[in-house]
């Protein structure tokens, strides 16, 4: 078996190299060098659409503002930002509520991300699987980052208790 693995090994760079441009790449955009402390590749991808669980009924911090600011504040400012495409509907519009994340580009969460920046947000982490980050913020900025076109819904951090 080694002898015929060996000859597709060794000839697979010659075939290429005979090619005029070589296999295609995959098209991935860079992060922003200020971003690669939040994420590991330094390289964004686009998130497919998908449905996620909704609570049963809107959370204080869903529709107030106010209620927004002093949820953060508990938090200590921690939050996630759920990012999007500027004319894709957020998935907590409390109008018609599905549940639905629509896909997101690559562009789009490196614009996002640019977005958070300018208002001067800490970066945590990035959830790649989900196009969201985790931030730090100052609690009074969150109802202005959830009015951004590129932000589908931002959530405080929250304690939780397992029960058993």
């Amino acid at each position: 078996m080694r002898m015929l693995v060996w000859p597709v090994v060794l000839l697979g760079p010659l075939t290429v190299a005979c090619t005029e441009s070589g296999p295609p790449e995959p098209q991935r955009i860079e992060v922003p060098v200020h971003f690669t402390m939040v994420t590991s590749p330094t390289t964004v991808r686009a998130v497919a659409a998908y449905e996620m669980d909704l609570p049963p009924e809107p959370r204080p911090w869903d529709t107030s503002d106010a209620a927004l600011v002093t949820a953060v504040a508990a938090g200590d400012g921690n939050v996630t930002v759920a990012l999007k495409a500027p004319e894709s509907p957020r998935v907590l519009d409390a109008e018609g509520a599905t549940g639905l994340r629509h896909a997101v580009s690559e562009a789009d969460v490196v614009e996002g991300m640019l977005a958070l920046e300018a208002m001067g947000v800490e970066f945590v982490y990035y959830f790649d699987t989900i196009g969201a980050v985790w931030l730090r913020i100052d609690p009074d900025l969150a109802p202005s980052i959830r009015a951004l076109p590129r932000v589908d819904y931002v959530e405080p951090q929250q304690e939780s208790e397992l029960a058993h």
